[in-house]
């Protein structure tokens, strides 16, 4: 519960939490948690992880490269070497899922690209198109489209 009050003070509330129904999921601790704050949990089917296939792959990865590389000493020694291998992977570590860029670094483009939208008017994105999910690519995929240059082979 400690790390979801630190996670609330740095991120705020989440109206809905994913989970799946694992025991740490299921536990009274958890509900009386969501419950008190109203925040919604929103349990997995029974044998569907295509539920949350993000957590899944993360899951996945986190098992491989840091849990099966160490064997840990103590408590102490485990919460070293998961932030050590945390830091690894959201700070240093690119991801091709982001462009090549780390966890970090996409964040950053995307809160400065966000704010720099709001300044946009709404309806000029609209009638555009260029509203996006990721709106950094906009600028990207617009000055991709300026830079084409069509191959000799196919000029007449």
């Amino acid at each position: 519960m400690a790390v979801l009050e630190r996670l609330t003070q740095t991120h705020g509330l989440p109206q809905v939490l994913q989970v799946d129904n694992g025991p740490e999921f299921i536990s009274k601790a958890l509900d009386e948690w969501a419950h008190r704050r109203g925040v919604n949990l929103k349990f997995s089917r029974l044998g569907t992880p295509t539920d949350n296939p993000y957590i899944e792959a993360f899951n996945g990865r986190f098992r491989e490269k840091c849990l099966k590389q160490h064997w840990f000493v103590s408590l102490d020694d485990a919460r070293q070497i998961i932030e050590a291998w945390r830091i690894d992977y959201n700070e240093v570590r690119p991801h091709t899922a982001l462009g090549n860029q780390t966890p970090a670094a996409y964040k950053t483009a995307y809160l400065s690209n966000t704010a720099l939208l709001k300044y946009k008017s709404s309806d000029d994105e609209i009638l555009r198109g260029t509203r996006h999910s990721r709106p950094w690519l906009v600028e990207r995929e617009e000055h991709a489209r300026e830079q084409t240059v069509t191959p000799a082979c196919f000029m007449k």
